[in-house]
């Protein structure tokens, strides 16, 4: 065979002369080949400069009589293993007289305690302590017991223990999961911060005193309470699930807002003071939300409650909240409450009841089991929309100011009042529809005034049992009887508008 010969193009001999003489400048300016005089010295880091924490064993960290590891000494501390420690023996302990200043990094282990074990982490006296990053399981008392100054625990999980993490000091918790922790899962007697964090099937859920924050935590399944802080604390975004107590329970003068209680007994029992904001109560055993004396709601809701909606004490002012399907009252509250645009339906008693001095303002009371809006004495009820209620639409006892409400197919009576009330402007239609004598505004007592209302299709349309009243300026139309009124009151001349003549005229039409 012919071997032809190789053609190179002549840019590639062009460059690689190029580099040729390029190679050989470098070697004519390299520098001189032999080495520095002196002493030759390592350029590698040390162990120490490498890792400067300080390795938990039984070397640097010995234990003692009721310890696998006793840490004696400032520093920043980690394991490098799973440790598992024996019956009456904690896994590391902390002593805070000759170690004030700790951090323990679990590295992703696991402090893992076997029957009759202590604790999995202890530390006693007055000092600074951090634990991150690992587990820590099966222990007989708690998880992590932090006698301490203050504290911070991160990203650690805590199972199987009596107690979860039971801290004395000033501390924050972070992205922390407790389960199945017989008692209470995370137990803080001082200000803590705790965010993020999830107690499931625990004995109790998270347990913090006051002037504590608590954000975006779960507790689901305890046997007991689910969220519970001391007074003056913050609680937003949280959920407390199936929990056998409260949801939340909330210490005096609470702050909590966008949180969810569900299928708990009570789904939120908050202390004097609170404030509660875009909360949501479903599905609990008893109250949906329970609240003491001078406490506010605002956006809150009610569904599927087996007792009340909303419980609450005096002074309570409640602002566009709603009560829907509860097994008991809509709302129930005690004297001076204040009602603003909230919404009350399809409760199986009553969708409002209120002790004395109440105010209502634009609410809403549809296809209630009872009454629609019970007002006790001095009651202010205005421009409400009362319709479909099994009960009375409206009532009020002595003294009260019911003006412009809209109050349509109340099977009992449209509006009913006692003594000394005024009854204004109202439009009441189709009321009295049960089985006896109802009235689309029934007078019981005396002293009331009567005006200027517009009443149609009902079973009586002004109906009064009681002199000593004055009935003015009302227009009736199409009811069984549209004035049912017996002696003694002062009633203006009834008659059709073509003919009145008197200011005070009722018309019938």
């Amino acid at each position: 065979m012919k071997l032809h010969p190789l053609t190179v193009p002549a840019g590639v001999v062009s460059f690689g002369l190029l580099a040729a003489a390029g190679l050989m400048s470098l070697r004519v300016t390299a520098g001189p080949l032999n080495p520095p005089s002196g002493s030759v010295s390592s350029t590698y880091k040390t162990l120490t400069e490498v890792e400067p924490r300080i390795a938990i064993n039984s070397t640097n960290t010995p234990g003692d009589a009721d310890s696998m590891y006793k840490i004696t000494a400032a520093g920043s501390y980690y394991i490098v293993s799973d440790v598992t420690a024996p019956a009456g023996k904690s896994a590391i302990e902390v002593d805070f007289n000759v170690a004030p200043d700790v951090t323990i990094d679990l590295n992703g282990f696991t402090l893992r305690g076997a029957t009759g074990s202590i604790h999995g982490i202890s530390s006693s006296g007055f000092g600074h302590i951090e634990i991150t990053n690992g587990s820590i399981t099966g222990f007989g008392q708690d998880g992590a017991m932090l006698d301490c100054r203050d504290y911070r625990v991160e990203r650690v999980s805590i199972t199987n223990c009596l107690h979860g993490l039971v801290a004395g000091g000033q501390g924050s918790v972070s992205d922390c999961f407790f389960r199945e922790v017989g008692g209470d899962a995370l137990f803080s007697a001082s200000v803590t911060h705790v965010e993020r964090c999830i107690a499931w099937d625990c004995g109790s859920g998270i347990l913090v005193a006051g002037d504590s924050v608590v954000t975006d935590c779960m507790a689901l399944g305890s046997t007991y309470a689910g969220i519970g802080v001391g007074s003056n604390s913050t609680v937003r975004g949280c959920t407390a699930e199936s929990n056998g107590a409260e949801g939340f329970g909330l210490g005096s003068h609470v702050s909590i807002s966008g949180c969810v209680a569900r299928s708990n007994q009570v789904g939120f029992l908050a202390g004097e003071g609170s404030v509660l904001e875009g909360c949501v109560s479903e599905g609990n055993t008893q109250h949906g939300f329970w609240t003491s004396d001078s406490s506010i709601l605002r956006s809150c809701s009610a569904t599927g409650n087996q007792l009340q909606g909303f419980y609450a004490g005096a002074r309570t002012l409640f602002e566009h909240c709603s009560a829907l399907t509860n097994a008991s009252d809509g709302f129930r509250a005690n004297v001076d409450a204040t009602f603003i645009n909230c919404v009350s339906t399809d409760n199986t008693a009553d969708g409002f009841e209120c002790a004395d001095s109440s105010t209502f303002s634009g609410c809403t009371s549809n296809s209630n089991g009872g009454r629609g809006i019970f007002a006790y004495n001095a009651a202010k009820i205005s421009g409400c929309s009362v319709n479909n209620n099994v009960g009375v639409g409206v009532f009020g006892n002595n003294g009260c100011h019911i003006e412009n409400n809209l109050t349509r197919n109340n099977q009992q009576d449209g509006i009913s009042v006692n003594f000394s009330c005024a009854v204004i402007g109202n439009n009441c239609n189709g009321d009295g529809a049960a089985a006896g004598t109802h009235g689309a505004i029934k007078v019981i007592g005396q002293a009331n005034r009567v005006e200027g209302n517009n009443i149609s299709y009902a079973d009586r349309g002004l109906y009064l049992t009681s002199g000593g009243n004055a009935v003015i300026r009302n227009s009736v139309k199409g009811c069984t009887v549209n004035f049912d009124i017996v002696g003694g009151n002062d009633v203006g001349p009834i008659g059709s508008a073509a003919t009145a003549t008197s200011p005070w005229a009722n018309i019938q039409y």
